[in-house]
């Protein structure tokens, strides 16, 4: 019987982590909440869809933004705690974010006056000035892609 993405995350994992449930699922890659069991604390997993992971360009592509993500030190940026691969998928590990997506807030409560969106736009604009100065560039910046703290 196949196992969901789910399962052979939790086996790639090993026993150390429990995978909690889908948090999200983009063109590329789903993401996955987790428990430390040993550090008693949430993270998070991005998974590349198994059906492309091993597909030309695009392991070597995910790894890549592992590495850029880790090169980067920045308040508004996650750490990459450590990448994997087991059971057919391709991972890595990251901080969880408490909150909703700036899409979902703006669905939820409307537009921003301008003074709002300027405190949200100011953290996000120096992580990309952080991340260009690094020889970065994110090609995905969006609501959906944005996290907003509860």
């Amino acid at each position: 019987m196949a196992r969901t993405t789910s399962e052979r995350l939790a086996r790639a994992l090993g026993p150390k982590y429990d995978v909690k449930r889908l948090i999200g699922r983009g063109g590329f890659a789903e993401v996955y909440e987790l428990w430390d069991k040993d550090l008693d604390r949430r993270l998070a997993c991005k998974v590349l869809h198994p059906e492309i992971a091993w597909t030309p360009g695009m392991l070597a592509r995910f790894r890549q933004e592992a590495k850029a993500l880790a090169r980067l030190q920045d308040p508004a940026i996650l750490a990459i705690h450590f990448t994997g691969d087991g059971e057919g998928l391709v991972y890595y590990v990251m901080p969880f974010v408490e909150g909703e997506s700036l899409a979902e807030r703006l669905r939820r409560r409307g537009p921003y006056s301008a003074d709002e969106a300027l405190k949200i736009a100011e953290p996000i604009l120096q992580a990309l000035s952080h991340a260009h100065a690094q020889g970065l560039v994110h090609r995905d910046i969006k609501p959906d892609n944005v996290m907003v703290e509860a």
